[in-house]
């Protein structure tokens, strides 16, 4: 008689033991395509699954970000889907995809590459080793590893990456978003706090040696402020019509021009640098995520760094 992997499960726990060995093995060689159903046989104490099919992985991050809440012009969701039946146990968080990440992810064997930002972006017309983009989606597809991006759904659902932004100015404030869409955050601060100790805030907060500050041309250090405008990333397209009635706006990057603008109209600027201001939020995803799936392993990526460095 042919026993199959599910019918085998039910024998006797040593015989689960062994087939949850075999999975682990799959998995390691990055066979686990050719065994589709096996994951409905593997269980730990708790009875539940101990890996999940991708699309049911794709499920939980869509209710954690919903895609509908990204900005129209962004790519989020399933961006590198493997061939087969993919099955996912390990989840690989990063900020961005680089070549240092991928090969990170690849030495802790990931199954998913979650990316808050999209690595795929603007259309690819090929993939070419020649392209570290194209060669890193040629990577993905050769070791079987799917690819998924939340990027602006998870800046506009409330407790992403807008709102761990927030959360350091202070904790009685009251916050709302700056679009209909949930784009950005303006916060009222009560008792206003001084602007050199929201820098301060923000500094810790975000794990940075130094921020930078503009002045707005009414304003010192020491000034009390309570309307705040924020954007992680680069906010200037949300925070521009701010500019008027915020007495501090706060995103990652801005340029020099914006800069000027908005501390001519009475709002001064605090800046923590692009990635910097987005990649903690990364801790608050990943305890979303085994909240959701408690038998994923969720890992956040140590070698995802921003390409600047203060010298």
């Amino acid at each position: 008689m042919v026993v199959s992997p599910l019918s085998m499960f039910c024998y006797s726990k040593a015989v689960q033991c062994s087939v949850a060995a075999t999975v682990a093995l799959l998995l390691r060689t990055n066979h686990s395509r050719h065994w589709p159903a096996i994951h409905r046989c593997v269980h730990n104490d708790r009875n539940d699954c101990a890996i999940m099919e991708l699309p049911k992985v794709v499920e939980i991050l869509e209710r954690i970000a919903p895609p509908s809440t990204a900005a129209s012009w962004d790519n989020v969701g399933l961006l590198v889907e493997p061939s087969g039946s993919p099955v996912v146990k390990n989840v690989f968080l990063t900020n961005d995809l680089t070549l240092p990440v991928m090969d990170e992810a690849e030495q802790r064997n990931a199954q998913l590459i979650v990316s808050y930002h999209p690595p795929i972006f603007a259309p690819l017309r090929a993939l070419r080793q020649s392209q570290w983009k194209e060669r890193l989606v040629i990577r993905c597809l050769e070791k079987g590893i799917a690819v998924y991006s939340p990027h602006t759904a998870w800046d506009a659902v409330e407790g992403g990456a807008n709102d761990w932004l927030a959360s350091c100015l202070g904790s009685s404030s009251t916050t709302e978003p700056l679009t209909t869409d949930g784009a950005g955050r303006r916060l009222r601060l009560d008792p206003p706090v001084a602007l050199e100790e929201l820098a301060t805030r923000l500094r810790t907060h975000v794990g940075a040696s130094k921020v930078r500050l503009a002045l707005a041309v009414r304003h010192t250090a020491s000034s009390a402020i309570s309307r705040v405008s924020l954007c992680a990333g680069s906010g200037i397209s949300v925070l521009r019509d701010e500019f008027d009635d915020a007495e501090l706006v706060v995103t990652g990057e801005m340029s020099h021009h914006d800069i000027l603008d908005a501390t001519q109209r009475g709002a001064s600027v605090l800046l923590c640098e692009h990635a910097v201001s987005e990649r903690g939020s990364l801790d608050r995803f990943a305890k979303l995520l085994s909240r959701e799936a408690p038998d994923l392993t969720v890992i956040i990526s140590q070698a995802d760094t921003g390409p600047l460095q203060l010298v």
